[in-house]
C-alpha cells in the first residue's frame, strides 16, 4: 500500500493488528489507522514544548529505523520515562485504568530496539530528550 506517495506495509489481522513500518524519509506526515492517526513531525530542540498535553518527544538521533506503528500485542514491554527497568504494556494500561475496549486497539511506536511511545501515554526513556538532543520526533496521536 502508498501512503502520501510512499511505500509502507500494513498488515490487518483478525486480531485488528494494524502494523505500517516506516523508513528514514517517511517518518513525516499524517499516518492513518483504523485505531487513530498519528502525525509525526522533525522539530528542532528549542520548538519543544513539554506542556503540550496530546504532544510525546522522543530525540531523533536514538531511533533506529523503520519505525513500526502497530496495536500493542500480549507480552510487550517499554522503559516507560524515569523508570529503571522495563514494564509490560498491559500492566501500564491497567495501571492507568485504560479500559478493555480502549486498550484493544491501543498504539505503539517502535523501533529496531523495541517500543518508545505507548498512545497519549508513555514514552520510553531509552529516547528522552537531553540537553544535546537537536533533533526531535514530535508524536501525536489523534482520534484517541
Amino acid at each position: 500500500r502508498t501512503h502520501h506517495g510512499l511505500a509502507c506495509d500494513m498488515l490487518s489481522q483478525e486480531n485488528r493488528e494494524i502494523y505500517l513500518s516506516l523508513e528514514e524519509k517517511e517518518v513525516e506526515g499524517l499516518h492513518p489507522t483504523a485505531a487513530g492517526d498519528v502525525r509525526l513531525s522533525l522539530v528542532p530542540y528549542e520548538e519543544v514544548k513539554l506542556e503540550e498535553a496530546d504532544s510525546q518527544y522522543a530525540d531523533w538521533s536514538k531511533i533506529s529505523f523503520p519505525i513500526m506503528i502497530r496495536t500493542w500485542k500480549a507480552g510487550d514491554r517499554m522503559k516507560p520515562l524515569g523508570m529503571s527497568g522495563s514494564k509490560k504494556i498491559s500492566d501500564i494500561l491497567n495501571d492507568l485504568k485504560v479500559s478493555p475496549a480502549k486498550k484493544s486497539g491501543m498504539l505503539v511506536l517502535a523501533d529496531s530496539k523495541g517500543i518508545f511511545s505507548l498512545k497519549g501515554y508513555r514514552i520510553s526513556d531509552k529516547v528522552k530528550l537531553a540537553k544535546d538532543s537537536t533533533r526531535v520526533l514530535k508524536i501525536v496521536y489523534e482520534g484517541i
